[in-house]
């Protein structure tokens, strides 16, 4: 649900802002919480949610998406626009994120 609602204000923001080449919104910041998106230059997005205590984010966002790339786009069972099942994958994201934490 919230991927979908950040999707449709990311859509509507780069419709109407006055840059032509405007990306949309990349990140959410709340008093608790911020969200942070990657965008690919295939539009797929990554989400990420954390404390506003977070160091670089981007750099969280690009190494999830190294990862996506070299695990989950080459996996040649994978199709577009289907729920990521790969373990390999999951298990990767898993052990880089409990480096990053």
């Amino acid at each position: 649900m919230l991927a979908g609602t950040f999707h449709s204000i990311h859509a509507i923001s780069s419709r109407i802002s006055p840059l032509p080449s405007s990306s949309g919104i990349t990140m959410v910041e709340t008093s608790k919480v911020a969200i942070h998106c990657f965008q690919t230059l295939t539009g797929i997005k990554f989400l990420l949610i954390t404390d506003l205590k977070q160091l670089s984010p981007e750099a969280v966002l690009e190494k999830v998406y190294q990862l996506f790339a070299d695990y989950v786009m080459k996996n040649p069972f994978y199709q577009m626009d289907m729920p990521v099942r790969c373990e390999i994958f999951d298990r990767r994201l898993n052990q880089y994120l409990m480096e990053v934490v």
